[in-house]
């Protein structure tokens, strides 16, 4: 359970940083749509829905990955374990919700400061 949970921070300050960059990168483009009449709600959703076609591949890709490692690896054992295949299906549908809330969060504030702060080297 400890490694789970490092595993888990150090896999967020990963998707702290691609946020955070991604956010920099995209700054003006949200400005722009927000002085053009876009409302948070629709800068959201553009910046989720982009995050998210991302995310859910990996994170599949992942999980299927770590199930047929981890089942490979408990086969050698004498003693075996009951299958665990829905911890994987959980823990695939905690990190996307994860992965949400926190391109929610940091667009979010991107969206609400003030569009001239991003244009002002326009």
């Amino acid at each position: 359970m400890t490694g789970a949970i490092i595993l888990l921070f150090i896999s967020m300050i990963g998707l702290f940083g691609y946020m955070r960059d991604e956010m920099h990168r995209r700054s003006r483009e949200i400005a722009i749509r927000k002085v053009n009449g876009a409302s948070t709600a629709e800068v959201i959703e553009m910046i989720c829905r982009s995050v998210m076609t991302v995310a859910i591949p990996a994170v599949i890709f992942g999980s299927v990955a770590a199930w047929l490692i981890g089942r490979y690896w408990l086969e050698q054992f004498s003693v075996q374990a009951p299958s665990i295949t829905a911890m994987y299906v959980l823990s695939g549908i905690i990190t996307l919700i994860l992965i949400a809330l926190a391109s929610t969060g940091m667009t979010l504030r991107t969206a609400n400061e003030n569009p001239s702060k991003s244009l002002r080297s326009e």
